[in-house]
């Protein structure tokens, strides 16, 4: 957001230093839910400069923070106490807020450090108009955003459901096949001698085929509870992320000897609503590969925030993990199905917890580096 002000206030910028009589000018914004207030763009009429202040918290005491919290013109004409220490006292400052938002004002701010009498009634109500026009440009901006933003998830949508309708045919399809394998390896069973040299070894061939077909129906089982909808609850995510943690490990027995488990869970999480079942299992399925990944001894690490994202309130989870890593190459295509780098994988496990994710309206996000360790990274929004 704060790129798009920025290109904003360019012809804004050049309007001013046409028609005013400024050293200085910035931008100032205030977001209400962060109390944070930062300077996208401060000009001194030679170039963009980059300020020690230019993201801080609120502070009243400072004449820009007072324009904002007024949400009218301030002028400022002679020295005052109230600026950031360090800084140059104008002589004129003019501040212009304006809220774009309910969660985001904007201010103009115009500062003249060689005359006191620089910012009268006009300059004020040309500021004024100056600012209306940016902050319809920023508003339309912002729409124009949330418009991409919610074709992008429709399309995203769309595919999904298309991904799901083929996937869950494929699953229908492959328990059907795969499904009447062990009842004919069983009346082959019955027909063979395993005294038999030869019958003994097309026994021990039916045994492997069984224990791919097996393999295939749980895949075919896994598939189908990933494309089907869920009645949600709210729950709380630590217990989640306990629980998920828990069960990877109690697959895996004497791992916890080898393997060191760091938890920062932030407490006093809002919680979110999801289907409680296969959401432990999409965790666990994802710490379990952590876990995989560290064929020695490792360090695995689940930490639990609150955050904000396009100015909504999310959870963030984030699992990391010292092992072997994945390459670059690799790394574009860990969620497609299919795709797998384990001998015995079928590639369906994180395209399966990629889908639940998404259907919670979340995004997980992946970091690796060869040698070095995987981070998954997933966000959830708070409703």
């Amino acid at each position: 957001m704060e790129d798009r002000i920025r290109s904003i206030c360019v012809p804004v910028r050049k309007a001013v230093y046409k028609l005013m009589d400024v050293d200085r000018f910035y931008v100032m914004l205030y977001y209400g839910d962060t109390k944070q207030v930062m300077f996208p763009s401060v000009w001194d009429g030679k170039k963009n400069l980059e300020l020690s202040w230019a993201e801080r918290a609120l502070d009243n005491r400072w004449l820009s923070d007072q324009a904002v919290l007024q949400n009218e013109p301030v002028r400022l004409e002679g020295e005052s106490q109230y600026w950031p220490e360090g800084e140059e006292i104008p002589k004129s400052w003019l501040a212009m807020p304006i809220s774009i938002e309910e969660n985001l004002r904007m201010a103009l701010v115009v500062e003249n450090r060689r005359r006191g009498d620089a910012f009268g009634d006009e300059a004020e109500r040309f500021l004024t108009t100056i600012a209306q026009q940016a902050a319809m440009a920023i508003r339309n901006v912002r729409l124009l955003e949330e418009w991409q933003e919610a074709e992008k998830k429709r399309r995203a949508a769309e595919k999904f459901f298309a991904v799901n309708r083929v996937a869950g045919e494929f699953a229908h399809s492959m328990n059907n096949i795969a499904g009447t394998v062990p009842v004919w390896i069983k009346l082959a069973r019955a027909n063979l001698d395993p005294r038999d040299q030869k019958q003994g070894m097309v026994l021990q061939q039916l045994d492997e085929i069984d224990k791919v077909t097996q393999r295939l129906l749980r895949k075919a089982r896994e598939i189908k509870e990933a494309t089907q909808q869920r009645a949600r609850e709210p729950v709380e995510i630590n217990t989640i992320v306990e629980s998920a943690i828990k069960r990877a490990l109690a697959s895996q027995p004497h791992i916890d000897e080898r393997i060191l488990v760091e938890k920062e869970l932030e407490t006093n999480l809002p919680k979110i609503e999801v289907e409680r079942d296969s959401f432990i299992d999409t965790l666990t399925s994802i710490v379990k590969n952590g876990l995989e990944s560290m064929s020695d001894r490792g360090t695995l690490r689940v930490s639990t925030c609150r955050s904000q994202e396009a100015g909504k309130p999310i959870i963030e989870i984030v699992i990391s993990d010292s092992g072997v890593g994945i390459s670059e190459e690799n790394l574009k295509y860990i969620f497609d199905p299919f795709f797998t780098t384990k001998e015995t994988g079928m590639g369906f496990g994180l395209w399966r917890d990629k889908t639940i994710i998404e259907e919670l309206g979340g995004r997980i996000d992946v970091q690796s580096e060869l040698s070095k360790g995987t981070t998954f990274t997933i966000k959830l929004p708070v409703k």
